[in-house]
């Protein structure tokens, strides 16, 4: 049996923070976050991933760029 496509959306979020976040590895002022919807035969899930250049060397628009070429086509995935 083969399984429906996966359709997989993601979006960059960009939010102001009321605060700046200092820490050893960064400080910033702006959240940055991808926002992915996936659906499959009627059914939604939604979920958040927070590339940090400064945590694991992931930024958010190479983030992005990952899940559109491996999901532009909305094949099946398990």
């Amino acid at each position: 049996m083969t399984l429906p496509s996966v359709n997989i959306e993601a979006i960059p979020l960009k939010l102001k923070l009321k605060t700046t976040i200092r820490h050893d590895s960064a400080t910033r002022n702006e959240g940055k976050s991808v926002w992915v919807c996936a659906d499959r035969n009627g059914y939604s899930g939604y979920g958040e991933g927070c590339p940090r250049v400064h945590v694991a060397g992931d930024e958010l628009e190479s983030s992005i760029r990952w899940i559109w070429k491996n999901f532009q086509t909305g094949r099946r995935v398990s």
